[in-house]
Formats: structure tokens, sequence, C-alpha cells
């Protein structure tokens, strides 16, 4: 064999040795399969219909956890759109936070919402809307062009962090740029584990959160400001009322800019994130069933303060 071939075996044999120890560290990536590009309603992405795929992590591996999507396209139940008079629907929308990464649909914050609600004798449905990497200017058309028609009494935003995109320039900053990604990337990254190092590199990189001193900061506050107001109009186009609650990611809310932003905003809004490190979920940073059922619980009590008539 010649010195070329050698040295072609050789990193052959480099390769296949680091993708066995990168699928003992890593994740499987299973919420990769979850998206459905295009899906035809007006959409960059959205959640594939009758998905059900076991989820080991998308960076660090964790205990494996059933990740579905009901066939409608959303987590949870089968709710018909029409529903019974006098039964009151709440929309929650937001990202991997809400969808529930880590836990089952029934583990998930909505769904715990929904369950605290019924039992204290409300007539009450609560649909999941989340989904894992999405903000704030693709969570708008998650509402304008799909979750409205489940015509909701409210809305519940739950906002993380990321949604402010407080990182560097260039990130991958929503899962439209990444459904936009050449097909052969995304099926190599799927695939092989291999793959995957350069992107979770970038992520690494770019997802740095910036300090209060961020120069760009308060322009993202602002675009942000303005994503919210939009949501607003079409929420309130339709009867609904929308509410702001944020789950993780934004220390200092109640004094920063982004509770000013709320403020003028004269929403209902809330922190229903203190106190839940504990529930954190070992190498991968979501609530655990605990954690979630405690947000459910916050949430919970808050809801009353902006209830009327149709509204819980």
């Amino acid at each position: 064999m010649s010195r070329l071939g050698r040295v072609a075996v050789l990193a052959l044999l480099a390769a296949l040795a680091a993708e066995g120890a990168l699928r003992l560290l890593l994740g499987n990536l299973g919420v990769a399969q979850l998206y459905l590009e295009a899906p035809g309603d007006g959409r960059c992405v959205g959640l594939r219909p009758g998905t059900a795929v076991v989820d080991t992590g998308a960076l660090l591996a964790h205990d494996p956890t059933p990740m579905d999507v009901n066939r409608l396209g959303f987590r949870g139940p089968e709710v018909a759109e029409a529903r019974a008079p006098g039964l009151l629907r709440v929309a929650v929308l937001g990202d991997s936070f809400t969808y529930g990464m880590g836990v089952g649909h029934e583990q998930a914050i909505p769904a715990r919402l929904q369950a605290h609600l019924r039992a204290a004798g409300q007539a009450v449905e609560v649909l999941n809307f989340g989904m894992p990497g999405v903000d704030l200017p693709n969570l708008a058309p998650q509402y304008r062009l799909f979750a409205r028609r489940w015509r909701p009494d409210l809305v519940l935003y739950l906002v993380e962090g990321g949604d402010l995109h407080l990182h560097r320039d260039g990130a991958l900053r929503s899962v439209c740029e990444v459904a936009a990604l050449p097909a052969w990337a995304r099926r190599a990254m799927q695939g092989s584990y291999l793959a995957r190092l350069p992107l979770f590199a970038w992520i690494l990189w770019t997802q740095d959160a910036a300090g209060r001193d961020d120069p760009e900061r308060q322009a993202r506050v602002a675009q942000w400001e303005e994503g919210v107001e939009r949501l607003r109009h079409a929420v309130e186009a339709d009867g609904a009322r929308l509410a702001v609650y944020a789950t993780a990611g934004l220390p200092r809310l109640r004094d920063g800019d982004v509770g000013a932003a709320l403020d003028r905003s004269g929403l209902p809004w809330g922190r229903v994130d203190e106190g839940l490190e504990g529930h954190r979920l070992l190498r991968d940073g979501h609530y655990d069933a605990a954690g979630c059922d405690l947000v459910a619980r916050r949430l919970q009590g808050l809801l009353p303060a902006f209830g009327q008539g149709a509204a819980p």
C-alpha cells in the first residue's frame, strides 16, 4: 500500500473512532426530525405532523426522552378547531421551554397548566404551540398562520432570553435559518455526529449572552418590543388577549430594559422562572417535570389578574 493509501486508511479509522466516541458523548439530535420545512401555510417551518422520536439531546447526551407532534401539527392531544360552548381555550406560544424539551407532553408547562386549571373547576383547554428553537420573529407567524385557527380566548407568550438574540452577530438564530440549510447539510448533521461538530462549535461561540452594556442590546430590545406589538395586534384582532411571562434566561427583568418595554406595552406580564435552578436538567438546561409543574402553578396564580369573561 502506498504512503498516501496508508494515510487515507489511518484518517478513516481515526474518523470512525471519533464518530464512535462522539456517539457516547453527544445526543442524537432527535429534535431535528420534528421540523417540517415550508409546511404550506406560509410559515417557513412547522412541526411535522404525526412525528414521534426519542431524543437523547441536541448537544450533550441525556436520558432518552420521547418527543412527539400530533397529527394536527402541535404537541399534546389532538384538539379540533371547533369547540364546545362555554369551553375556554388558551394557546401557549414559545420555544423549547414551552414545547417541553426533556419531558413528555403530559409533563410540559401547557399540559400542567391545563391540569391545574381544571382541578380548580375551570372548563378550559390549554394548547401547546411551542416549537424548539423558535424566536419572536418566527413566533408571530406561528400564531397568525397556524395557532389562531383554534380561536383561543387567551394567548400566552412564554419568553426566554434567546428570543432577544443576545449573542454575537452571525449566529444561527432561528429554526428558519436551520431549515434553510442545504438538504445535504441537514442530512449529514442528522446522520453523522462528527459532521455536527462545526455547527456545535459555532453555536457555542455565537450564543454568548451580551451584558447590559452591550452596545447592540438596546436595538435588539427595541426590535423585540416591535415584535411583541405585532403579535399583540394579531391576537387582539381575533378578539383574544395576550400576556407575556418570562420562563428563563432574563435575569433582572423587573428593573431592566425588557421589563420597561413590557410596562410600556400595557400587557399583563411577569416572571415565573425565579428559584428554578434546582430543576434544570443536567446537560440540557431545560426544566425537569417538577420544574414545569412549578412554572404552571405560578402561571395559574397569575391568570386571574387579567381574567375577563372569555379569559380564565
